[in-house]
């Protein structure tokens, strides 16, 4: 028995079907398990309250080059922060 030629093309898929159909599993995925990443912002807001803490607790205990060092390190982390936010659509 011989099929007819659009009953053929019905039961194959071309490059560009299956491209798409990998593409959509993707992203489908993608969102499926994206409450599962980490927020950077979250992370980098932790680092930037221990390196003040740390500062906090070397400025008094009298080593103020040390205390400059933690204070430079946790202003680069706060520039970070700032672009990250920046980068992020504006909520209504």
């Amino acid at each position: 028995m011989k099929l007819s030629p659009t009953v053929k093309r019905v039961n194959q898929t071309t490059s560009k079907q299956k491209d798409i159909l990998r593409v959509s599993k993707e992203k489908t995925f993608t969102a499926m398990f994206s409450f599962f990443k980490k927020d950077p912002i979250k992370k980098l807001n932790k680092q930037y309250a221990k390196l003040i803490l740390e500062a906090r607790d070397i400025q008094r205990s009298g080593d103020l080059k040390l205390y400059a060092k933690k204070i430079a390190e946790a202003e680069e982390i706060a520039e970070q922060i700032s672009q990250l936010k920046s980068k992020l659509p504006e909520e209504d």
